[in-house]
């Protein structure tokens, strides 16, 4: 007895042989758990559920790294519509939800493996977002015949190693105006030399990294130091800084307009692309923040009076 076509969802069995003997009686040897009951002329041929391993990936949009610190679920339907129930079968006993039906866990620096998944639809659903990212919209695949089925989502299938599901989390950025004043007037200072740095959030346990900018953000002949610096000289109009990601920044003055005092360095922050600090004067959705730097003019020395000498008295 050999097996053509499975049911939607099982693996083809390996086939079975059987004797009737002249008696009546039957005999033979299953294979591949499939069996022959002799006693009650019972033929049993098994089927196996197809199932595969898929890797779940996170990833920076632009950079396309893996993104650890993202707190993911995983749900799924059978080819019936049911639930599927996760067991350690497929994932570790700590990430499986009470009843099997949602697996949690979060992405580190390398895809994560979900082993032995029946065929049905499955959802990708990023509950917590890395710092400084959007959370993804959900994503779903299908396997079908122990497949991943191809799909936008779907980075990668071999059939050496299991297919690899990839979600994508876009960085926030906002763009940010750098203002260098005159304290007084509160007019555009030109000719201060300004640099910039900056630091991204970091997962708990983990240490900062600094913000590495590039032409997205100013044009190259003013990033410095492989990119861990922006300088640039002050004009007549603020200075624009673009698509800036999440993060810590320090602004510095290294070299002050003729006339004035070097200021001191100043500090602002971004978080979920809004600007934030004691030097945020101006921040609204529809304009860029600005970040004003004030230089004070250097005092002028008064003039010290000149005594007037006294007449000498002419002998009479």
């Amino acid at each position: 007895m050999e097996e053509t076509g499975a049911p939607e969802g099982y693996e083809i069995a390996t086939k079975i042989t059987f004797t009737v003997k002249p008696d009546g009686s039957i005999e033979g040897a299953g294979e591949t758990a499939s069996s022959v009951t002799a006693d009650s002329n019972l033929i049993v041929m098994l089927d196996e559920a197809s199932k595969t391993d898929v890797q779940i990936s996170k990833k920076d949009t632009d950079t396309g790294d893996e993104l650890p610190g993202a707190v993911i679920e995983i749900t799924g339907s059978d080819t019936k519509g049911n639930p599927v129930i996760f067991t350690e079968e497929n994932f570790n006993k700590e990430g499986i939800s009470e009843g099997g039906k949602t697996i949690t866990f979060t992405s580190t620096e390398q895809p994560t493996l979900i082993r032995n998944l029946p065929d049905g639809t499955y959802t990708i659903h990023e509950d917590d977002a890395p710092a400084g990212y959007e959370t993804a919209t959900d994503i779903t695949f299908e396997i079908k015949d122990g497949k991943v089925v191809p799909g936008t989502a779907v980075t990668k299938e071999t059939s050496e190693n299991p297919a690899i599901v990839t979600m994508f989390d876009k960085a926030y950025k906002t763009d940010v105006k750098i203002s260098k004043v005159d304290t007084v007037g509160g007019k555009e200072l030109e000719g201060a030399l300004l640099q910039i740095t900056g630091t991204k959030p970091a997962a708990e346990g983990e240490k900062a990294k600094a913000v590495i900018f590039s032409e997205e953000n100013i044009s190259s002949d003013k990033i410095k130091d492989g990119g861990k610096l922006i300088e640039f000289t002050s004009g007549t109009e603020p200075t624009l800084i673009r698509n800036l990601p999440d993060g810590e920044y320090v602004l510095y003055e290294e070299a002050a307009p003729k006339g004035y005092e070097l200021a001191t360095k100043i500090s602002f922050a971004i978080k979920e692309g809004k600007v934030t600090g004691s030097a945020v004067v101006s921040a609204t959705s529809e304009n860029p923040a600005v970040v004003v730097m004030k230089d004070e003019a250097i005092p002028t020395p008064t003039p010290t009076p000149t005594a007037t000498p006294t007449p000498t008295p002419t002998a009479t």
